[in-house]
């Protein structure tokens, strides 16, 4: 309670209820409040100072950076959350983000339990409670409003974490309201005198029932697991002569790595870089960095430029399935490339297919990995086309069993007019074939749309699968 912000929320209900009586008090004792007033602090702040022993000890999992007074202010005060918050702009934009608020609300307690807590506070207003029906009405609204301008729910589909846990303030101050109903409705019925516990027994079933789905989802969300998966398979594929320093943005994705490395020891020579790392500091150490493709939805070759302190280019390179290496000077060369046998394939004047490789990941899934070279700067962006056929050839577009285009290399992060000349770039997509077809032909090229939308390839070169004896 000490950490979660969102509880500040709530303090205002329980003060106002007890104003008369805490007033009372001050007036009888003026010490009171300064006393008082000093424990609530206390209990505010001496919890923050475990973040202040974790960083002396140098743990790993730190956010922010509570050694210094500024860093220690900033975490307390929550100071970061502040560019969450942002109203929306146009009625229509607070029609429709309120309902979405309101519908995650529902989807804890149901409308029947909410309409009667509505019910509740209304009841205490007309009984004149105001106190108590106010409140209620303020404990309820206000991580309501809390929630209708908070970033992280704009523009999606599906209430964020973050909203879900405002909602919940709301439900415990509608519920409140709900049994001040029933107490009150209980004096006048004597169905409800007699039966009041075994409804408070139905109302809490219904709750459980309703919200089952939700927690169990969440306790069994495989989510972590498999991203320390993913990174186990990374470092085993990438068979790297040295720890890899490897990014991932704090939260999720970073606990669960750093939860892999730190606890279960299952990741090795794979160095996480700690929260809010350095990333020059980290790219002169490490020579390249490591990061799972997704990453660049939100950090993308800006970003990277200006946290690598705007060197003059950044470098994109697969490093294994959906896994990108980052660095200041090109990362593949002609000892990358697998097979110096294969003829090197032309797409277009300035860009070449230097080698391949297919490797089956499962009974239904493949790894095609290529390398591009290019022999000057391409005048243009070019995307990726990896076709499957369970044919010899694939000459219609009803021979496709299986593609993993790509909008350009890199899984769509490094396009082409940004390549150096000579600079080789691996490029892997996974294929999923159905496990009734049999691989035969895969077809990989280059190609782009004109202005008219008529697509032009540049190549392609046709590999040929052999037959599993």
């Amino acid at each position: 309670m000490a950490h979660h912000r969102a509880i500040v929320l709530a303090l205002p209900a329980p003060l106002l209820i007890a104003a008369p009586a805490l007033w009372s008090k001050v007036r009888r004792s003026r010490s009171f409040i300064f006393k008082w007033s000093g424990l609530a602090l206390a209990a505010g702040v001496v919890p923050y100072l475990y973040l202040l022993i974790r960083s002396l000890q140098h743990a790993s999992w730190i956010w922010g950076d509570p050694s210094t007074p500024t860093g220690f202010w900033s975490l307390m005060t929550g100071a970061t959350y502040l560019r969450l918050v942002v109203w929306p702009k146009t009625i229509a934009g607070w029609l429709d983000i309120v309902q979405q608020v309101l519908q995650a609300l529902i989807s804890i307690m149901t409308w029947p339990f909410a309409l009667l807590g509505v019910f509740g506070i209304i009841g205490l207003i007309v009984r004149r409670r105001y106190r108590y029906g106010l409140a209620l009405f303020f404990g309820a609204c206000l991580p309501l409003v809390a929630a209708v301008a908070d970033q992280t729910f704009h523009g999606s589909n599906n209430a964020s974490e973050d909203i879900t846990a405002l909602a919940q303030i709301s439900v415990i101050f509608l519920l409140l309201a709900y049994v001040f109903l029933l107490s009150n409705l209980k004096g006048r019925w004597r169905v409800l005198r007699r039966g009041g516990l075994m409804l408070g027994i139905a109302t809490s079933v219904v709750l459980i029932v309703q919200n089952q789905p939700f927690i169990s989802g969440m306790t069994h969300d495989t989510t972590g697991r498999d991203i320390i998966s993913a990174a186990q398979k990374f470092v085993a594929d990438a068979k790297l002569p040295s720890p890899a320093g490897f990014f991932a943005p704090w939260g999720g994705e970073f606990w669960a790595l750093a939860y892999g490395r730190d606890v279960e020891h299952s990741l090795l020579n794979f160095d996480l870089l700690p929260n809010r790392a350095n990333i020059a500091e980290a790219m002169n150490q490490y020579g390249r960095l490591f990061t799972f493709e997704h990453t660049f939805y939100n950090r993308d070759l800006g970003w990277w430029q200006k946290h690598l302190n705007n060197p003059s280019h950044v470098y994109l390179s697969s490093a294994g399935d959906n896994v990108v290496a980052i660095a200041v000077h090109p990362i593949s060369s002609e000892n990358d490339v697998p097979d110096k046998n294969q003829t090197a394939v032309s797409m277009g004047s300035s860009i070449v297919l230097r080698g391949w490789t297919i490797r089956s990941i499962d009974n239904k899934s493949w790894q095609v990995t290529l390398y591009w070279q290019a022999l000057s700067v391409p005048d243009r962006d070019y995307s990726v086309f990896v076709h499957a056929s369970d044919r010899d050839v694939i000459d219609t577009p009803d021979a496709i069993i299986a593609q993993a285009d790509s909008d350009a290399p890199v899984y769509g992060w490094y396009p082409t007019s940004r390549w150096s000349p000579n600079e080789i770039i691996r490029d892997d997509h996974v294929l999923v074939v159905s496990a009734d077809r049999v691989l035969k032909t895969i077809a990989v090229g280059l190609y782009y749309q004109d202005e008219s939308g008529a697509f032009h390839n540049l190549g392609q070169q046709v590999i040929l699968i052999p037959t599993l004896p």
